[in-house]
């Protein structure tokens, strides 16, 4: 057998979860220590953390960063999971497939995933290679490629598992019920993205989170196995010193209070003989003072539970929880099931335990503490937990006696803050023609399908519901707010006429295509778009009710436009700054906040405007300056984005001179300005079409430049 196949048997042993050798587990398990790690932080902020075991001749690492689905902004669910799976698909000075041969040659492995609170990306090696292992995923995290043609495959990778969650009844009910229990919350989405954001998202959404999450100083590298101190912490040093930035600060959202009274979500799924059932309610944080009661008690329900398929669960996260019971039932019998799950919920809650039933309880938790500690990425998990949720680093070892210390009264006092048979969020996932008759007496139903992405926080952008007053306020006032910056109402009305050239970059897949490009506006309602390449030049002209094209032949053919292209012409028209600035002063426009965005390294306010037409547009404006940064327009489940950015002053009005326009996230145009005039007198006649009876010059696109 060849070096390289022993190796790869060795690793995947351990990865598969292969245990310590069974003498040396009892042993353990005998006279248990909880294995504590020597520590250093680099002068980069990274915190390293090395467990020295040469028992097998293997190492394992991971490296956390608080960058998870909880940090991810408004409407770009699963960019956490999209970038840590771009990580390994080459890096600066490795192609893929140079990676992926380099991570093969060792027989190694290097991955991630997303979770909530963070990201971890793993590696495991034989100690042998385990500075060449090391360096490896030090070149993904630090220096990764994020190259266009990875996106596509990795994309579609991502939606396929995606699609097969959607078809597993037991996940799709998961999903729903974080859903359910933190809506509107970071936590209420999947780690694992949603297909309704995933095809929007792209490179630019990915090397930004990369860029405010990814970074040294809120870092923890573990380092697990038959490696020194020593050793590891040199490898460390020289691999990660050159990591360098700070973390995004993020302020965490408020986990929602327990909801009064019942709530049921029914998943509707047609064909399922028996129902998936999820009982759930907001929970304590991992730090929390509560968790460990509230674990005892889950176990005490779990003990005597009204059905031996009903198992319970406790997850502690940084800023929140959930609590929850899982159940499945033949379709006829789901209201009997929640019937006897709310009736062992009530004696759980109100009859005390006896003190032998908690013995047990204690007993069972504290012996199979040991079995967490039995792997090396167990060993590496437990003390990532505790420092992520700031708990210090001595209470690993201290859970046997927190657990023995607490009275049955504490417990019993946690499980009635958290838990209460009289409010609990229930998802059923079914054929809600068979589960609504039976589920009707307990409170309001919601019904839903399993396609909806319900686990996607709406992005502020495409808000629908009505605004409230105070969001109409406060859109108002921003609105206000940004006019003024860019030079006032009258400055903005008082432009009669405007001539913009500058040079296009159209972008398609890979392909990009430069030219130079004008436009001219003329009150009211003429709007002239002319683009010149080497081998092409266009041209789409609106002539107030009428619209017309030249088409590049020779001799020029002009054309006359239809309805639909001259409605998107008069769109182009009031879609420069100008007169989006006067359509949001408007009074007849309704407008409103609807809440902040990352945009590049600063917030935006999110300011929707709907004018008295109907056309609905929203403007980001610049959470400091007030200045306009970018527009968006979302119709037919597209997003149609322009970020402005250089602006300069043209008389007394503030005008960006660069504009990056984006379809569903996905770069489509670029524009850099050479000049901005403003009221130059420019002539009725240059909108008119060539050979109509009001024409009496043609018009002349710009000449088209000599191909270099």
């Amino acid at each position: 057998m060849h070096a390289r196949e022993l190796r790869i048997i060795a690793i995947l042993a351990v990865l598969g979860g292969c245990t310590l050798p069974p003498a040396v587990a009892a042993a353990a398990r005998g006279g248990f220590q909880v294995p504590t790690p020597v520590v250093r932080t680099l002068t980069n902020g990274l915190t390293v953390a090395v467990f020295h075991d040469d028992r097998l001749p293997i190492v394992q690492v991971q490296l956390l960063v608080p960058g998870g689905s909880a940090q991810e902004p408004a409407g770009e669910a699963g960019v956490a999971n999209l970038t840590v799976q771009l990580l390994s698909q080459g890096t600066a000075s490795r192609t893929p497939a140079a990676y992926a041969a380099a991570v093969e040659a060792l027989g190694g492995s290097v991955g991630g995933t997303a979770a909530r609170d963070f990201t971890t990306v793993s590696g495991a090696f034989l100690a042998a290679d385990f500075e060449s292992g090391l360096e490896l995923l030090s070149d993904a995290v630090i220096h990764p490629l994020f190259g266009e043609e990875r996106l596509p495959p990795v994309k579609n990778q991502i939606a396929g598992a995606l699609a097969r969650a959607r078809q597993n009844p037991a996940s799709l009910a998961e999903d729903h019920l974080w859903a359910a229990v933190y809506p509107g919350h970071p936590y209420g989405h999947s780690p694992q993205g949603a297909l309704r954001t995933l095809s929007a998202l792209g490179l630019a959404q990915v090397q930004t989170f990369h860029r405010e999450h990814y970074r040294p100083d809120h870092a923890l590298l573990a380092i697990a196995g038959d490696v020194t101190p020593e050793r590891a912490f040199k490898a460390a040093e020289e691999l990660f010193s050159s990591w360098g930035g700070r973390t995004r600060e993020w302020h965490p959202a408020p986990a929602p209070l327990p909801a009064t009274g019942w709530r049921v979500r029914i998943v509707d799924t047609p064909g399922l003989t028996r129902a998936q059932l999820r009982f759930g309610t907001p929970g304590p944080a991992r730090g929390d003072k509560d968790y460990e009661a509230l674990m005892i008690a889950s176990e005490r329900f779990a003990a005597a539970p009204p059905d031996p398929s009903v198992r319970t669960g406790v997850i502690g996260l940084r800023d929140g929880g959930l609590f929850s019971l899982t159940a499945s039932a033949p379709l006829d019998s789901v209201g009997v099931e929640v019937a006897r799950v709310r009736e062992a919920l009530t004696r759980w809650s109100t009859e005390p335990a006896s003190e032998g039933a908690l013995t047990a309880v204690r007993h069972r938790l504290i012996g199979g503490f040991p079995l967490q500690f039995e792997t090396l990425g167990g060993i590496i998990a437990q003390w990532m937990a505790a420092v992520l949720n700031g708990l210090p680093s001595e209470s690993i070892a201290g859970y046997p006696e927190r657990v023995t210390a607490l009275s049955a009264a504490d417990i019993r006092a946690a499980a009635a803050r958290w838990v209460s048979a009289d409010r609990m969020m229930l998802v059923a996932v079914g054929p809600a023609e068979r589960l609504r008759t039976q589920l009707a007496s307990l409170g309001p139903i919601e019904v839903v399908s399993p396609e909806v992405a319900s686990d996607v926080i709406e992005a502020p952008s495409t808000a629908t519901a009505p605004p409230t007053p105070e969001q109409l306020r406060r859109g108002r006032a921003l609105a206000s707010l940004a006019v003024a910056v860019h030079g006032g109402l009258e400055r903005l009305r008082g432009i009669q006429d405007s001539r913009l050239e500058g040079d296009i970059q159209m972008t398609a897949g890979r392909q990009e295509l430069a030219g130079q490009v004008v436009q001219v506006r003329k009150e009211p309602m003429r709007f002239m778009f002319s683009t010149t390449f080497p081998l092409l030049r266009t041209m789409q002209v609106l002539d107030g009710a009428r619209a017309w094209s030249l088409a590049d032949a020779n001799p020029p053919q002009f054309e006359d436009l239809d309805s639909l292209a001259i409605a998107g012409l008069r769109a182009g028209f009031r879609s420069d700054l100008q007169h989006l600035l006067i359509t949001v002063a408007d009074p007849t426009t309704r407008v409103a906040w609807r809440g902040v965005e990352r945009m590049g390294e600063s917030d935006a306010d999110v300011v929707e405007m709907v004018a008295s037409d109907g056309e609905r547009r929203v403007l980001f404006l610049d959470a400091v300056s007030h200045r306009l940064v970018a527009m968006e327009q979302n119709e037919g489940g597209h997003s149609a984005r322009r970020h402005y950015r250089d602006y300069r002053d043209v008389n007394g009005v503030l005008w960006p001179f660069n504009e990056e326009r984006l379809l569903d996230g996905q770069r489509a145009m670029s524009l850099t300005l050479r000049r901005v005039a403003f009221n130059t007198g420019i002539k009725d006649e240059i909108f008119h079409k060539p050979g109509s009876a009001n024409t009496t010059t043609a018009p002349g696109p710009a000449k088209r430049p000599r191909p270099r």
